[in-house]
């Protein structure tokens, strides 16, 4: 009956199908989730003489389609928590998750889930895009956590081939996940987070620590490790598989991108590094413990864009030491200057976690967060400042609203500092914002155009 009704409406859009749901509960109490009905389709839809194929049937139900409407899939993996060669101030310290992240983030969650096992991580997202009505033919392959390049090149190659066996299989429609496992380690059996104000230990010392415990003084597991050849055996066969890799990202930091290190992603498969570059003032690099400056930013990035990588920056407002005024001018650098110029970029204003060193800073009144206005108008500025080239893909990190001790909490910041730019007259004209997406297009109204910078 539910199938009826959605391949019957003619006018189908969220509300419509909320009233077919509503007619027809599960189990006489609940709903019928959209997996659930495209799940139901894939039983009965084929003998049911349906109006529909697969394909526009799945296409009306689809759960948030500017995900994937590009073509491609991203799908997010993280490494397992390990010690940071970093001692930011402003870092969060979950130790129960990666360097940086929290476990209320929604893939550190599913991370966390799967034991930050690469296979069972791919593999059980793959089947939620799936499961959702999004195609998984081809798929971006994002692995966050900490500093990529700090972990032994062993674990490295293990975990990228576990990820393109997950994607293998999964084309195949081979399920492994019995046999898939990540040595355990007890994550959970350490405090929750840590006092950034004196930690009587670091993070690394209880990560590190656990780790020693459980896999020795190398931190690192026997079955955590793979060869080179048997990573390029997963890529072959993967060049011509049904859920195909057409992208690997890793992230990083400037002071860990060497010519080795670049050979070394590459053989990977990367295509993407992330790479936190924060600010583009040494004095204020050095007041937030970055341990890092502008020249290996410089650097880092010259070596990468050399090879052939996309460039995908993080920049980070509202640092201590530094004025919105000082960050609207740090912004300006990051185009401005010609060894810059992301092609993709996160803007990710300071927001205050109880379990990171700032906490100090906060209490003895040397930080504070910007004002709501004085954060919309800095923010409102970056938006104008970006250039067409770039893709703008974040303006906030994923905190939730409980683990924020002062910044910004305002979920929908992007939206916000639009309007706030729209108001002055101006608008957004990074890629992220010409999407054609879902709106009709002639291909006889399309030109050419060449950008050089």
């Amino acid at each position: 009956a539910i199938i009826d009704g959605i391949v019957a409406e003619s006018a189908l859009d969220a509300r419509a199908i909320d009233q077919i749901l509503k007619k027809y509960p599960r189990g006489g109490t609940g709903f019928f989730s959209r997996s659930e009905i495209i799940a139901g389709f894939r039983r009965f839809g084929s003998s049911h003489q349906c109006d529909l194929d697969e394909a526009s049937f799945v296409e009306r139900l689809r759960l948030r389609p500017i995900r994937t409407l590009s073509g491609v899939t991203p799908v997010t993996v993280l490494t397992k928590p390990y010690p940071c060669p970093g001692k930011c101030i402003f870092c969060p310290n979950d130790v129960r998750m990666p360097k940086s992240y929290l476990s209320d983030e929604p893939g550190a969650q599913r991370a966390e889930d799967n034991r930050f096992d690469p296979y069972l991580q791919t593999w059980n997202r793959l089947r939620a895009y799936q499961n959702m009505g999004h195609p998984v033919a081809k798929v971006e392959l994002i692995v966050l956590g900490g500093t990529w390049s700090f972990h032994p090149e062993a674990y490295q190659i293990w975990f990228v081939k576990r990820c393109f066996d997950a994607l293998n299989d999964f084309g195949k429609g081979v399920d492994r996940r019995a046999e898939s496992g990540a040595a355990p380690v007890r994550f959970r059996e350490l405090p929750s987070r840590l006092d950034g104000r004196e930690p009587e230990v670091s993070y690394n010392q209880l990560v590190g620590g656990l780790l020693r415990e459980t896999h020795g003084s190398a931190l690192l597991h026997p079955s955590e490790s793979a060869n080179w050849a048997e990573l390029e055996a997963a890529h072959l066969f993967n060049e011509t598989a049904a859920c195909r890799s057409v992208g690997l990202v890793v992230e990083t930091r400037p002071d860990h991108i060497s010519p080795e290190e670049v050979r070394r992603i590459r053989r990977l498969g990367g295509t993407k590094v992330q790479i936190g570059l924060q600010s583009l003032s040494d004095r204020v690099l050095e007041a937030n413990h970055r341990g890092c400056d502008v020249a290996a930013s410089r650097r880092a990035l010259h070596l990468l864009r050399g090879a052939g990588f996309q460039l995908h920056v993080h920049w980070m407002p509202n640092l201590l030491g530094s004025s919105a005024g000082e960050a609207a001018d740090d912004f300006a650098r990051l185009f401005d200057d010609p060894d810059f110029r992301p092609d993709e970029l996160k803007l990710y204003p300071c927001s205050l976690i109880e379990s990171a060193e700032l906490m100090g800073n906060y209490e003895r009144g040397e930080w504070r967060p910007y004002g709501h206005d004085e954060l919309v108008d800095l923010l409102a500025g970056c938006l104008d400042r970006t250039p067409s080239y770039c893709r703008l893909t974040r303006v906030i990190r994923d905190f939730s609203s409980h683990d924020i001790v002062a910044g910004n909490q305002v979920t929908n910041l992007r939206e916000v500092a639009e309007e706030r730019l729209r108001g002055r007259g101006g608008r957004c004209r990074d890629i992220r914002a010409r999407e054609v997406r879902g709106l009709g297009l002639s291909a006889e109204a399309l030109r050419l155009n060449d950008q050089v910078y």
